[in-house]
């Protein structure tokens, strides 16, 4: 159950981010980017810790190359989300913005499920 809600909270931390980046509520665009990387931290934290206590070599790599895609995936997210604070009518800033966003969401999903099954 843990790591479904974590996945969950991570995935409301990228809706939050974009939506209050294409909304141009910057106070509250800084805050759901400090959340997000709150959250990326601990479901990193949690996916590694759970591909520790995988038996499956498949599984444990899933998980650990998910944590790392997420990782690496974060700091684009949140420059495109910048990009789109400081240019709010700049069609391609929002479209990098929804796309950062999703790429995000791949690995999140891969790993979510990863340890709801291993669970």
């Amino acid at each position: 159950a843990e790591p479904v809600a974590a996945g969950k909270r991570e995935q409301t931390g990228l809706a939050e981010l974009e939506s209050a980046t294409l909304a141009e509520a910057g106070p509250a665009a800084a805050q759901a980017a400090t959340g997000l990387a709150d959250q990326q931290a601990k479901f990193a934290k949690l996916a590694r810790a759970e591909a520790d206590k995988a038996d499956d070599p498949a599984a444990r790599k899933k998980l650990l190359d998910a944590a790392d895609a997420l990782d690496k995936l974060l700091p684009a997210t949140l420059t495109a989300a910048r990009a789109v604070a400081g240019r709010p009518n700049d069609k391609q800033a929002q479209e990098d913005l929804a796309d950062a966003s999703m790429r995000q969401k791949v690995p999140l999903a891969v790993s979510a499920g990863s340890m709801a099954t291993s669970s």
